[in-house]
């Protein structure tokens, strides 16, 4: 299912609104608890491993299968656990009034 030779985050889909990453961290691994804020949406699924996930004040222990969606201006973060690599999908889009932006009809 997952293919051998995929170098972590560097198969991407981007556009103007969206953009979606296949990103593997090692045993120990994670990103510090932080804010973002680029004004996006972000939605994780866990293909395979285990993390500690911080979601404003709560912390959950997530699996494959799961999906964590991190609104915009939320800290976020998480801490891989156990032996195996965590390997998820990440996926970004740009929320809040885009009314203002230019016409993005067709670049998706």
């Amino acid at each position: 299912m997952w293919p051998a030779d995929l170098p972590a985050a560097t198969h991407r889909a981007n556009s103007i609104l969206a953009r979606m990453a296949l990103v593997q961290y090692e045993p120990g691994g994670g990103t510090e608890a932080q804010v973002y804020t680029d004004i996006r949406e972000r939605a994780i699924y866990v293909i395979a491993g285990r993390a500690k996930f911080r979601l404003g004040n709560s912390e959950n222990q997530v699996g494959a299968g799961d999906l964590i969606f991190a609104p915009s201006g939320v800290k976020h973060g998480f801490e891989v656990e156990g032996e195996a690599p965590l390997r998820i999908i990440l996926m970004e889009w740009r929320s809040g009034d885009m009314s203002k932006k230019r016409s993005l009809a067709g670049t998706i």
